[in-house]
């Protein structure tokens, strides 16, 4: 073989490597660019219950303390949240998540930071509140959830493509 051929054989060794290199890291640095929202409970559940619509139907509160991640390399906005809660009976229902000035929406998140974000939830219960407690509210408000309490969050970003998580949170302890 001549010196010729092996240097023709090295610049095209060389250039296949050099093109798999460059190929491999487009391909992840493309997946990290891709939108990449988390969700995260950061504290116990807190909930309360307020005054009855009609019968025993109570409108029962859970605020929600949370992150929301932007794992991506690029900044994302997280536009709006949909929120389940598993009850105790099995049912997931549809959170009402509190609007206009409370509402935490839209959230700015630059590329690979995280936000808080405080989720007033209400769906409707069953119970009486004829002289309770703010103890035992919040304890009848939690009581309808599951245990372990289950949320299902659904967040969209600016790219419209949900991300759907479910994470267990934890009850706060009862006060004696």
């Amino acid at each position: 073989m001549k010196a010729e051929d092996l240097m023709d054989m090295a610049t095209l060794s060389g250039s296949a490597i050099a093109t798999a290199i460059t190929a491999y890291f487009w391909l992840v640095r493309s997946r990290r660019e891709a939108p990449d929202l988390r969700f995260y409970m950061v504290a116990p559940l807190d909930g309360n219950q307020s005054g009855g619509r009609e019968g025993n139907r109570l409108d029962c509160h859970v605020l929600a303390r949370s992150v929301v991640a932007n794992y991506s390399m690029l900044p994302d906005t997280l536009i709006a949240i949909r929120v389940w809660l598993l009850l105790a009976t099995g049912e997931w229902v549809e959170a009402r998540l509190a609007g206009g000035e409370r509402s935490p929406f839209p959230v700015n998140l630059a590329a690979m930071h995280s936000a808080l974000v405080n989720l007033e939830m209400t769906f409707t219960g069953s119970g009486d509140l004829t002289g309770s407690s703010s103890v035992s509210r919040r304890d009848a408000s939690l009581a309808h959830l599951s245990t372990p309490a289950r949320i299902r969050v659904e967040m969209q970003g600016l790219s419209n493509t949900p991300h759907v998580v479910e994470v267990t949170a934890q009850r706060p302890t009862s006060a004696a």
